[in-house]
This record gives structure tokens, C-alpha cells and sequence, in this order.
């Protein structure tokens, strides 16, 4: 499964919820996911501090490039 753009996502309780359980359940089960964000985890943890809590455990891959649509961030 891949997320692309984490963080962009409808911030509802529902969809927080949602999300943290779409997440929890991969990585309990060892299930591959694939996540990319403009957002680094520190800056993520204050929003949504539950997925961030999950995602401290799993493999992070920093990547700089330039924005591919010709949007700087």
C-alpha cells in the first residue's frame, strides 16, 4: 500500500481514526507501506501524534529533489 502525500488528508476525527487504523494494521502485520510527505515526523507529531507514535518504529528514507509538478514546498 502506498500513501502518497501524507498529510494532505481530510483532518476529521473519523478520517484520523481511520487512517491510524489503516496504519496500525500494517505494521502489526508486517504488511509493506509506503508513505511519502512533505512533512518530516517531528513536524507531523503535533497532528496526528497517534500514526506518528506507529511510524517512529518503521524505516525512514529522506529524499531531496525538487518538486516533480514545478511547486517548491
Amino acid at each position: 500500500l502506498a500513501l502518497d502525500d501524507f498529510g494532505a488528508q481530510s483532518d476529521t476525527p473519523w478520517a484520523r481514526e481511520k487512517l491510524y487504523q489503516l496504519v496500525n494494521h500494517r505494521l502489526v502485520g508486517g504488511l509493506p507501506l509506503v508513505i511519502t510527505s512533505n512533512w518530516t515526523l517531528p513536524e507531523f507529531m503535533p497532528y496526528h501524534a497517534r500514526i506518528a507514535s506507529r511510524l517512529r518504529s518503521a524505516t525512514h528514507v529522506h529524499i531531496t529533489a525538487p518538486d516533480a509538478r514545478g511547486i517548491d514546498a
